[in-house]
């Protein structure tokens, strides 16, 4: 099984006539000893292969220096001169790569640390990640445990997760990624079992070898300890204060230590001590994130997956070469087929790319979804669509000249500059609003697997000061210290235009808690006040921002994870719409995709047209 990483007795022997240098190289800060597959004995020096034995024992034995190519035989009198050049070559490349602050360095000197300490526990792996041959669920192969280490007070083996306090995601999937790590073991051929047993073996080996200095031990199961948080506590409590009981593994404990601190038993405490501790006292007010990837996320990585595996002559989109086409005449950066599988904008062209070739069954489609789903509230009914176009707005054209649909300065407008400011696709309509004709504006937001909408760059700015972010959080002086309205000059956030949208007071000049803007609610009013901007700029007579997005994607519906000062109840969609003013409100719907290839797919009489099965095939929808 390739899991396998210890030695056989062949290689056991050979590695024990170098014990000297095994022992001279865990001497020295970050430098760990490692056994690996094939009879392979690696040196590692802060995080990095400096030096690799491989087949030990065999006729076919190596060395390789970190960077080069593999020389044929192990020559244990030049062994301390390769080792010295590897060391060399990762120390370069750390300083090129600039990796002296990432994790795993910091990691490695963590390791050396409790190697040195010896009082409480026993490195004896590092980066763990299972091969998928020696999985019996495959769905662990992407997982890993930063350190297995043993506890020797109890014979225990824990499953190390390693994390900074200065992480953006330390609430949200560094949780998911502690789960999947204490389910590895399960998840191997012969379950736990097996990962003791095959721990037991290093763990003698490496005693054997002087590696570890320390008397054989037998090991006895498995710690409930799981979670390493290095960085200040400040941080730390920031990113974490936010998560509930529920979120944390059951039974787990975790540690919160200054960056390459000794880990000590007594201080490796249940972390939501801690935190209970740190609600009430001075912290640093940062906003909780859900993680990035979901279960949505990773079912639509496999339909992309699958999709990519279909013969090339089947792959291509629904319309893909008019749309490149487009794409090259206007200078978007716009992929109709699309490199990353989880883009938005990709699935937004393929979902509304019959629409945008005037493809008759698709236009009514849309008709129909719109009028059934929006129309109620909005007052417009829609008749016909006159154009679409993606990426809205374009670049004027050279020489400026008249206003012209979609061309305009979104920078002049708005502000903002960047893809973040503008629309997925916008359609122009004509309908009818209480028997009178009317040209409307219908501006896009499309989310695929997204967990959330983008949340407040002024708040997440590394910039802005502590007093400005509980200020966002805990009501306080917020339309003055407001990033986005002073340092980043968007127009959006002055007084006037927030209270033009949401009435007085605004959720950033008043007084009602958690700001509105610090959360997801952010990119939708940026999304619609561009859009309200590009409505007056062209002369239309009505616009509806209309948020089409897949309706598996719970997370886009459901409220974002709380913290102290922020307990929304309604999903973020339903927060904004409920807190526009009354005149807006009607302005803003939502629509699942699947609705719109409802629509599309119930004009068709006959034969499925090849583009719809082109978009039911990669998106599932």
């Amino acid at each position: 099984m390739a899991f396998k990483r210890f030695l056989n007795q062949t290689a056991l022997e050979k590695a024990k006539l170098l014990k000297d240098n095994l022992f001279n190289w865990q001497s020295t800060p970050g430098s760990i000893v490692h056994l690996r597959p094939n009879n392979t004995v690696a040196f590692y020096y802060l995080g990095q292969k400096a030096l690799e034995l491989g087949e030990l024992g065999a006729t076919q034995e190596y060395t390789r220096i970190f960077g080069r190519q593999p020389e044929k035989g192990v020559d244990a009198e030049a062994l301390t001169i390769q080792l010295k050049k590897g060391r060399r070559a990762v120390m370069e490349h750390v300083a090129k790569n600039k990796m002296s602050g990432q994790e795993p360095v910091q990691q490695a000197l963590l390791a050396w640390e409790l190697l040195r300490k010896r009082e409480d526990f026993t490195v004896l792996d590092e980066q763990v990640q299972v091969p998928q041959e020696a999985l019996a669920d495959k769905a662990q192969e992407a997982n890993r445990v930063d350190l297995v280490l043993l506890e020797k007070a109890t014979g225990q083996l824990l499953l190390l997760n390693i994390e900074f306090a200065t992480n953006a995601d330390l609430d949200g999937a560094a949780m998911a990624r502690l789960k999947a790590a204490r389910a590895l073991p399960a998840a191997l051929k012969g379950g736990e079992a097996i990962f003791i047993k095959h721990y037991q073996q290093i763990l003698d080996q490496k005693t054997a070898l002087g590696i570890l200095n320390s008397d054989p031990a037998e090991i006895k199961g498995f710690s409930d300890k799981g979670l390493l948080v290095l960085g200040q506590a400040y941080d730390a409590y920031g990113r974490i204060a936010c998560l509930q009981p529920a979120d944390l593994p059951e039974n787990g404990q975790y540690a919160l230590l200054g960056e390459v601190a000794p880990l000590k038993a007594a201080a490796f405490a249940p972390l939501i001590d801690l935190l209970q501790k740190a609600l009430t006292s001075p912290r640093a007010a940062y906003l909780p994130r859900k993680p990035r990837v979901n279960d949505f996320t990773r079912l639509a990585d496999a339909h992309q997956a699958a999709w990519a595996a279909t013969p090339k002559l089947t792959q291509p989109g629904a319309f893909d070469n008019q749309i490149t086409d487009y794409s090259k005449k206007n200078g978007l950066a716009l992929h109709a087929r699309g490199k990353n599988p989880r883009s938005s904008q990709t699935a937004c062209a393929q979902a509304l790319a019959p629409v945008f070739m005037r493809n008759e069954t698709a236009v009514a489609g849309l008709i129909t979804a719109i009028n059934a789903n929006a129309a109620p509230t909005w007052g417009v009914t829609v008749k016909s669509v006159e154009d679409c176009h993606f990426e809205v707005p374009h670049k004027p054209a050279a020489g400026g000249g008249e206003k012209m649909f979609p061309q305009a300065d979104l920078a002049a407008l708005t502000g903002e500059t960047g893809r973040s400011g503008g629309l997925e696709a916008a359609i122009a309509v004509t309908g009818e609003r209480d028997g009178a004709p009317v040209r409307a504006l219908i501006g896009i937001k499309f989310k695929y697997t997204e967990s959330e909408f983008g949340v407040c760059a002024g708040f997440t700015d590394p910039a802005y000061t502590e007093p400005g972010r509980h200020a966002c959080l805990e009501n306080g002086e917020r339309g003055a210290l407001c990033q986005l309205r002073h340092a980043h000059n968007l127009i959006a956030f002055n007084e006037f235009n927030l209270n033009g949208m949401f009435g007085t007071p605004n959720p950033l000049d008043g007084h009602e808690g958690a700001c509105l803007f610090a959360g997801p609610v952010n990119q939708l009013y940026r999304s619609h006040f561009t859009l309200l901007r590009l409505k007056e700029h062209f002369g239309f007579d009505e616009a509806l921002l209309l948020v089409v997005y897949d309706n598996r994607n719970t997370s886009l519906t459901t409220a974002e994870r709380p913290s102290p000062e922020n307990q929304p109840q309604q999903g973020p969609m339903e927060r904004y719409r409920l807190r526009l003013a009354p005149e807006h409100k009607p302005g803003f719907a939502a629509l699942p995709v699947q609705a719109l290839i409802e629509a599309y797919a119930a004009g068709i009489t006959k034969k499925t047209p090849p583009w719809l099965v082109k978009i039911r095939s990669r998106y599932h929808w």
